[in-house]
């Protein structure tokens, strides 16, 4: 039996590919990455930073299932707009991929209704702005506990 080595790196490079196992890149120049991997891009410090807002430091708290933190982020929802809005989507995506429906949904009870309606908006924009498959579908797919605390219906 011949090893070819050209062959193993080809069968390699297919279960990686087919797997997902493979080292996700930097989105985009300007980016931080959280200790769980999810991307924040840089339009978002700017409009963080001139609010007093530590971006990072409340979404890794929040990651690490923290409530306030998650308030926090939820509150900080509706502060923000344009792009970073957009980009504060996908990152909510991420973190409800993270801890999970049932944990998220929960946290979504407790809050106003116009903080609702935002985050609502947000995870949409979310869906739209995501690198990974899975987070490209209809919310009420993905995740149907926090679609349903959100009152979202959409067509999948």
């Amino acid at each position: 039996m011949i090893f070819n080595l050209k062959r193993s790196w080809t069968v390699v490079a297919f279960v990686m590919l087919f797997s997902g196992c493979y080292e996700e890149e930097a989105p985009e120049h300007g980016v931080a990455r959280t200790a769980t991997g999810i991307w924040v891009a840089s339009t978002l410090f700017a409009p963080a930073e001139e609010s007093g807002f530590d971006y990072l430091d409340w979404l890794s708290r929040a990651e690490a299932h923290e409530e306030e933190a998650l308030h926090k982020l939820f509150d900080y929802t509706i502060s923000i707009k344009g792009t970073a809005f957009r980009q504060h989507g996908t990152v909510l995506l991420e973190l409800l991929s993270r801890i999970g429906d049932e944990n998220f949904a929960k946290s979504i009870s407790e809050i106003s209704n116009e903080t609702r309606r935002a985050i609502a908006i947000a995870l949409k924009a979310g869906t739209e702005e995501a690198r990974k498959p899975m987070l490209r579908k209809a919310l009420s797919l993905s995740f149907p506990v926090t679609a349903s605390a959100l009152e979202v219906t959409e067509e999948p």
